[in-house]
């Protein structure tokens, strides 16, 4: 037996096929001649499977009679013959079903019900509170609960809608403090002066201090000063704002009640020394503040944003420990009382001495101490000859000296005068 979906059974829907419908009994059932030339077998169970088809599909129960394979008759010296008239195709026949319904093997789009009696429909989704939402499918209500982290602050604020109550964001800063890391230097004369900055601020960690997210949320100004307070801004050395986007945007993350330093890293800050020197640029000075127009992650909340004990804590300023300065060639009474043997001079402004010095003039080297009237004696390297000049006597200097260096101090050029810093051993009759 099978279901077709056409009247003469031509095609069998998969799952439906029995090969053998009958019993053993319905299969022994005997065949009595009669009058009526009918045969019937009643009582069949046909049990098929219609989960892949619809009732468009089974319009059509169908069967097929025939002799069995292996029939044994009563009296078995006797032929048992079988044959279908005028074809085989009377053995089959099909039966239209008249009554197919559609089975649900379960109920759909049945309501819910929460504790307090509340009906709501398959599909319905509706606030249970502030914290929580529910979902009514098919009679299984399904509800979603939103956690809070705590609040730390004194007055947290809630808004509509919203499941949580939050603090603003809040930053009360207590110290600035530009690093320079490694060995950086900067040099007098050199317009471009590149300076990788760490800036380590110092922010208060209370109950009111919370973390803060967002675009631009930071600015820094930096400059050079003569001063250890920054009052006194070098020109040309101002940078409104020395942080990159990335760096304006950076994360304040609150880790701990322990948690007190947010730092900056990598700062570029160029400094132009053209027209300073360093006993002027003596201080790297940096300025935090909130950004100018920030954009806080959550923008409903007000970001806040102050120093403590006052505004000055917001500026720090940091001494420059390698500053290199122009050397230059020294002359006049600076450095008369520091000459000695063996250093290099030539010809300098008071000189009347002619081609003493060769052709072109060329450097000579201290071969005497200077005497107590203000003369000293040089050998020239052109020439080879000895003469005495004049360092201070009649208040003339006719030599200056080729290598600041070897007076064993920093020389450097400050405010257009030529300066000395060191150690320099004094001669004897220099009245120093």
């Amino acid at each position: 037996m099978w279901m077709s979906t056409f009247e003469d059974g031509s095609n069998e829907l998969s799952g439906t096929v029995v090969e053998e419908a009958l019993t053993e009994g319905q299969q022994s059932k005997n065949l009595k001649k009669s009058l009526a030339e009918l045969f019937r077998i009643p009582g069949i169970r046909y049990t098929f499977d219609l989960t892949d088809h619809s009732c468009d599909d089974a319009k059509y129960v169908c069967a097929k009679f025939n002799k069995g394979p292996n029939a044994e008759v009563e009296k078995d010296y006797l032929d048992y013959h079988f044959k279908a008239v005028p074809t085989e195709e009377v053995l089959t026949g099909c039966t239209e079903i008249t009554d197919c319904r559609v089975f649900e093997r379960y109920p759909q789009r049945l309501p819910c019900m929460d504790n307090s009696n509340r009906i709501s429909l398959h599909g319905e989704t509706y606030k249970l509170s502030m914290c929580s939402s529910c979902t009514c499918n098919n009679a299984i209500l399904s509800c979603m609960f939103e956690s809070c982290q705590p609040t730390t602050c004194r007055n947290p604020m809630g808004f509509p809608g919203d499941c949580c109550r939050v603090c603003p964001y809040n930053v009360t800063v207590n110290q600035v403090t530009p690093v320079l890391p490694g060995s950086q230097s900067i040099q007098e004369g050199r317009a471009e002066n590149d300076l990788s900055v760490n800036l380590d601020v110092l922010y208060a960690n209370t109950r009111e201090t919370t973390s803060v997210a967002g675009q631009g949320l930071w600015k820094s100004s930096m400059w050079m000063s003569s001063q250890e307070d920054g009052a006194v801004q070098l020109p040309g050395t101002l940078v409104e704002q020395v942080l990159t986007q990335g760096q304006q945007s950076q994360d304040l993350k609150k880790r701990s009640f322990f948690s007190r330093n947010f730092n900056i890293n990598d700062i570029r800050y160029q400094v132009d020394m053209s027209d300073l020197t360093c006993d002027e640029a003596r201080y790297l000075c940096a300025k935090f503040m909130k950004g100018d127009n920030p954009e806080v992650q959550k923008s409903f909340l007000e970001f806040h944003f102050e120093a403590r004990p006052s505004e000055d804590v917001l500026t720090g300023c940091s001494p420059i420990e390698d500053c290199k300065g122009i050397p230059t060639s020294l002359s006049g009474s600076k450095i008369a009382g520091l000459l000695r043997i063996g250093m290099k001079v030539v010809r300098g402004s008071d000189w009347k001495w002619g081609g003493q010095d060769g052709s072109p003039p060329g450097e000579g080297r201290i071969v005497s101490e200077l005497r107590s009237n203000g003369w000293i004696t040089v050998q020239w390297d052109s020439t080879g000859r000895r003469d005495a000049y004049r360092m201070g006597a009649d208040d003339k200097y006719d030599l200056k000296l080729v290598d600041p260096a070897s007076l064993d101090g920093s020389v450097r050029l400050a405010n257009g005068d030529d300066e000395f810093r060191g150690g320099a051993i004094p001669h004897e009759g220099s009245g120093l």
